[in-house]
């Protein structure tokens, strides 16, 4: 809009341009001197008369643009250039994008929180409460295998500490029982050369052996061989020895092998009466 020119500013710049034409005239009437002296004096005023016209010029302008209407000048007033129309097509081309962006991930918390999101459906939110209970689920089931993960962690390193103990033991105890199988060695080799011998011969060396040694041994022997050995030692032996093997617990066998082989031929061995219950 452009606005009507006013009339000071006017009157202002007509009073000095006036001026300006006086003193030009004034200027060329003076006359010329021929003395020499005066020659600095006229140079000097017409120097001031320019210098004078001058600043009244400027100093109108001055006024005349201060007084006028505004021009768009963007160096001097900051103003914004005309938008560009390609820059504004690639900034919507931008925000429809952003847009689009905002639409796919409902969830965006910057979006929600710049008040940019649009509202869920009801479609929406109950998907999005289901993926919430799916994931607290996967959750809770993750805890659930951790903390089994721990405990057979703990058994496993309680089975290696037994396991540990058992081998201690197990190296404590291989001198003894080493000791335990070189012994039931030993005397499974004397039954097998007494039951190989005849009965009196055998029964001839259980005279002379000490019970500590003879009872390992007859225990470990078959009951029918050794009745046969029992009957040809001499009665107090047997007696004592019988006896011994009474008190191990390990005798009946070996007590009625010996009362059938005492019995004639022709006579069976008397049957127990069976226990009343």
């Amino acid at each position: 809009m452009i606005e009507k020119p006013r009339l000071l500013p006017a009157v202002i710049l007509g009073a000095m341009g006036l001026l300006a034409l006086k003193l030009l005239t004034w200027a060329e009437d003076a006359p010329l001197g021929k003395i020499p002296a005066a020659a600095p004096v006229l140079a000097q005023a017409q120097g001031d008369k320019a210098k004078n016209q001058k600043e009244a010029w400027g100093l109108a302008k001055v006024i005349a643009r201060a007084h006028a209407p505004d021009v768009f000048d963007p160096e001097t007033t900051g103003s914004v250039p005309a938008p560009d129309p390609k820059k504004e097509q690639e900034k919507k081309e931008a925000e429809a994008k952003a847009e689009a962006a905002r639409a796919a991930n409902p969830n965006n918390k910057a979006a929600v929180m710049n008040g940019t999101a649009k509202p869920l459906s009801p479609a929406e939110k109950a998907i999005l409460e289901r993926l919430g209970e799916r994931r607290e689920e996967l959750d809770s089931r993750m805890r659930e295998l951790e903390m089994r993960e721990r405990l057979l962690d703990s058994a496993e390193k309680k089975l290696d500490g037994r396991v540990g103990d058992l081998k201690t033991l197990e190296e404590k105890a291989s001198p003894a029982a080493k000791a335990s199988a070189d012994e039931a060695k030993a005397i499974k080799n004397l039954v097998i050369m007494y039951e190989s011998m005849k009965p009196k011969d055998a029964a001839r060396v259980f005279d002379r052996l000490g019970l500590d040694v003879l009872v390992p041994v007859v225990q470990q022997m078959n009951p029918r061989k050794m009745s046969e050995v029992l009957a040809a030692m001499s009665p107090e032996r047997a007696e004592r020895l019988t006896v011994a093997l009474a008190t191990s617990g390990r005798m009946p066998s070996f007590e009625r092998a010996a009362n059938e082989a005492s019995l004639p031929g022709n006579e069976l061995p008397a049957i127990a009466p069976a226990t009343q219950r």
